[in-house]
């Protein structure tokens, strides 16, 4: 909806030869470019959070907030851009809700008028704020904290769904839409007896799944060795149908890679019985320190995008999910899914769109796994 300022028409100045350009003619002229632009955010984007702006707690907990660099545009059409990532303390003593919100400024830089001494160089800035009263119609959300005493630090919430007190509440932002809201990079490391990647054509159907359903993009840097630099990649993906072992130079680099934030994915293709490739793999969380378990029904994973209520299996094959500290692993065969189900014969079109669904909760939820670490411990 466009408001204020940008109701009915915008006057455009033509010049003319001898034309007499006082101060009035000025600012008309370059309002329009501005009205122009902010006509542009509001009917093509809305307003909203564009990007960013995620609001995490402290690494340890405390009474202060971390917000990621990002943008959004308010209900005049203005951007309103943060270049780096804010620590913001709570002030407020009082138990409630208290909302954190963001507000277009302009700021006087320097400059005045000769006449009246009134400042006409401003630069565009931000106003972060923290108020125990609902946000106004130019104010932009970015969370909210029921706060139950002056002490009690803040956490990130357990359950995104259903914050409880001294939880970040990240439930009613608003977004502006057309818009990259994350960049999500993978590799692929698989065991296949062929010489060839497992899964490989099916991880590119998902990423191409997610670039157009989704307002996330994802790029995959197809098979990858755990040998090579890992820095570039927030996500990886298993994949296998046999058991392996990494050599203490591949396990030492895929520890940083989780240390630094990484998301590891495994999934096995099970069509061999002795699923040689899940024991691995648990092996493998065991050795790194990172023991999986069986996903709970109320993991935010099964709603990081699309809502599940339990993770749908393939051809009826598939154990429960199981999920640790930076990993998840299953072995119900979506990468033979996402491709239309490679050799299984007859799947079912249900099955191959519940594959991609939720292999896109699994990506995004990984994604800001890594987004997380790198805003609140780089």
């Amino acid at each position: 909806m466009l408001r204020g300022t940008l109701q009915g028409s915008i006057e455009k100045v033509k010049g003319f030869e001898g034309m007499r350009v006082d101060a009035t003619v000025w600012n008309q002229a370059h309002d329009f470019h501005l009205y122009q632009q902010m006509f542009h955010n509001l009917g093509f984007h809305g307003a909203g959070i564009a990007s960013g702006l995620e609001v995490f707690a402290q690494n340890p907990p405390s009474r202060s907030l971390v917000i990621s660099p990002g943008m959004a545009v308010d209900q005049r059409g203005y951007l309103i851009i943060l270049s780096k990532k804010e620590i913001y303390p709570l002030t407020t003593k009082r138990k409630g809700e208290v909302y954190l919100i963001v507000q277009f400024a302009e700021v006087p830089v320097g400059g005045k008028t000769p006449s009246e001494g009134h400042p006409y160089r401003y630069k565009q800035a931000y106003r972060i704020q923290e108020s125990q009263n609902p946000p106004g119609e130019l104010d932009i959300e970015l969370a909210r904290v029921k706060i139950t005493g002056e002490k009690e630090p803040i956490t990130d919430a357990v359950n995104p769904s259903h914050p409880e007190a001294n939880q970040i509440d990240l439930r009613f932002r608003s977004y502006a839409g057309g818009h990259i809201r994350g960049q999500i990079s993978l590799g692929q490391i698989s065991w296949e007896g062929e010489g060839k990647a497992l899964h490989t054509d099916g991880l590119f159907h998902l990423v191409s799944h997610i670039n157009s359903q989704t307002p996330y993009r994802a790029e995959c840097a197809g098979p990858t060795s755990l040998k090579s630099d890992l820095s570039g990649l927030d996500l990886l993906y298993f994949s296998g149908d046999r058991s392996f072992q990494l050599t203490a130079e591949e396990e030492k680099s895929l520890t940083k890679f989780l240390d630094g934030g990484g998301f590891l994915f495994g999934n096995g293709c099970p069509q061999v019985p002795k699923n040689e490739f899940g024991f691995a793999f648990n092996d493998l969380a065991t050795k790194l320190k990172r023991p999986l378990s069986q996903l709970k029904p109320d993991h935010p994973l099964l709603i990081a995008h699309y809502p599940f209520s339990y993770p749908p299996q393939v051809s009826g094959e598939g154990r429960p999910m199981m999920i640790g500290d930076g990993l998840v692993y299953c072995d119900a065969d979506y990468g033979c899914a996402w491709s239309g189900g490679g050799a299984k014969a007859g799947i079912s079109r249900e099955e191959i769109r519940s594959a991609l669904e939720f292999g896109t909760n699994v990506l995004i939820y990984g994604y800001r796994h890594w987004y997380k670490h790198q805003v609140t411990r780089s």
